[in-house]
């Protein structure tokens, strides 16, 4: 897969973060009412390198990562736009990045020993990233409003594990006390350290469950959180089998993302199990979920699936779901030809 495509640069000020950069911690000082963070991540395991399993469903090894290059580009002050400090940005980046378990400090003593192709056995993973603040000014109120952009890329780039993803959000903070008013600079680069954090935290919490174990994702199915969905896909792609019985519940969660996410797993294993519950569903009448299951049942096959497909293709009250029924039937018959 071609890597992500860059994120466009503007003019401003930047920071180019080296390696050995000092990590400084940043406070979150309450000098403005933060209010909604918005994150939008765009691309998020779009190009997933290395997703073969090892044994009982646990990950092959990946490749150690180490941190490299890290540019921040803020836009230039002016026009409502606020200056930022590129430096302490680019050190809160480093700093979550460290700090997601998913790179190492400096390269293992038996790096010779990595993957092939990788120089001294490690892949360097390095971030552009371009950040916008501007305050936004509705008398007698005013916010400071933050827009980030990170795209992350490792080289190699064909190396297991490597992250390689463009992520976008949005914060905002409304500037109530009078210091928060005086200084806005001070207001827009808390609140700016705070959307960056977030977004990347959401990312790489994602990004670690491929490397999670068997328990980890087992906890995750089992109550509701911001990494089922993940989870639930990583049971898919290690074919971890013992939580079948828990995704087959799962296709009747009141989320359409979670029982989307269970039926893809439960096709990612040909679960033949999974066409008894998807033959009982109680979406008859809804057309979106109906296409999901008539299409999930021509993939799994067997003549249970098969007597479902043809029941609904003659007897349905919607020519639409009749239509779509006899569609995927016909798929389930060439496939069951072509194996004969």
């Amino acid at each position: 897969m071609s890597p992500p495509r860059p994120v466009p640069r503007f003019g401003g000020t930047s920071t180019a973060l080296p390696l050995d950069a000092r990590i400084m911690a940043v406070p979150f000082l309450p000098v403005v009412s933060l209010t909604v963070l918005t994150l939008v991540v765009t691309g998020v395991f779009a190009c997933r390198r290395g997703r073969s399993t090892g044994a009982e469903g646990s990950p092959l090894p990946r490749a150690p990562l180490v941190l490299g290059h890290i540019e921040v580009v803020a836009a230039p002050e002016g026009d409502g736009r606020v200056a930022l400090d590129t430096e302490a940005l680019a050190q809160v980046i480093a700093a979550r990045l460290r700090a997601s378990g998913l790179l190492r400090a400096s390269p293992p003593s038996d790096a010779a020993a990595g993957p092939e192709g990788v120089e001294g056995g490690t892949a360097e993973v390095r971030v552009f990233a371009r950040v916008t603040a501007e305050v936004i000014e509705v008398p007698p109120k005013a916010k400071v409003r933050v827009s980030a952009a990170l795209q992350l890329d490792t080289r190699p780039s064909d190396v297991p594990g490597a992250l390689a993803e463009q992520l976008a959000g949005s914060g905002e903070g409304e500037l109530v006390t009078a210091a928060a008013r005086a200084d806005r600079s001070a207001a827009a680069e808390r609140i700016a350290e705070r959307t960056v954090s977030d977004l990347l935290d959401a990312y790489l919490g994602r990004a670690r469950l491929e490397i999670a174990s068997a328990d980890e994702l087992h906890a995750l199915l089992a109550r509701d959180n911001p990494l089922r969905e993940e989870a639930i896909r990583q049971v898919g792609v290690r074919q971890l089998r013992s939580e079948t019985p828990r995704l087959l519940e799962l296709l009747r969660d009141d989320s359409e993302a979670v029982r989307d996410a269970a039926l893809g797993a439960l096709l990612a294993m040909r679960e033949p199990r999974a066409v008894h519950a998807l033959t009982q569903s109680r979406s008859m009448k809804d057309r979106r979920e109906m296409r999901k299951i008539l299409d999930a049942l021509a993939t799994l096959g067997g003549a249970e699936a098969l007597d479902y497909l043809s029941f609904v293709a003659e007897g349905h009250s919607d020519e639409e779901i009749r239509t779509m029924a006899a569609e995927a039937r016909d798929r389930l018959m060439r496939h069951l030809d072509a194996g004969r």
